[in-house]
């Protein structure tokens, strides 16, 4: 004989809670879902209005003003280009750079002209050495450096004091990488 016996009489989970819990929680991320949404809209409107104000601005800028003669136009517009070439230069971080250098250049190197190119983020690193081993390990701790790649040696050449040789001209470009 088999006895089925049901000893639980009570039910424990309370199926409409959960589902009110449920509906609630929906109903919460629905809303959040829709704000979102709103936000995003409102957005991208604004930066469609702010777009459409900067480039109206722009082309009221390039065009001459009324009762200010070409010539007094251009002067200033080659001013403002000028001030801006200089704003742009001193943007670049010349002490991080030149930190960078000193500490990739080795003992019995001399630099004596530093040409970078903003642009291209190119810099030419014109020096003399003692001896040509000097230059390969300098060309080395470039390579191994974070900031600088691309590492290429232009030129060298052997400065001659009579028939011996004093040091050696070198020109180095390298691209540096700014943080």
């Amino acid at each position: 004989m088999r006895f089925n016996i049901n000893l639980v009489t009570k039910t424990y989970l309370d199926d409409l809670r959960i589902q009110r819990w449920g509906t609630f929680v929906i109903l919460i991320l629905v809303s959040f879902l829709a704000w979102n949404v709103y936000r995003v809209s409102w957005s991208a409107g604004s930066l469609k209005k702010v777009s459409s104000d900067i480039s109206e601005l722009e082309t009221g800028f390039a065009m001459r003003p009324v009762g200010v003669s070409e010539k007094e136009f251009t002067a200033l517009a080659s001013k403002i280009g000028f001030y801006n070439g200089i704003i742009r230069k001193k943007s670049y971080n010349w002490l991080y750079l030149l930190d960078q250098l000193e500490q990739v250049t080795p003992e019995g190197i001399a630099i004596s002209s530093l040409k970078p190119d903003l642009k291209e983020q190119l810099l030419k690193i014109e020096g003399r050495a003692r001896n040509f081993k000097l230059i390969q390990n300098y060309l080395e701790k470039l390579n191994d450096s974070k900031f600088f790649s691309s590492v290429l040696l232009q030129s060298h050449v052997s400065e001659k004091n009579g028939d011996s040789v004093k040091g050696f001209q070198f020109v180095i470009t390298c691209k540096a990488a700014l943080p």
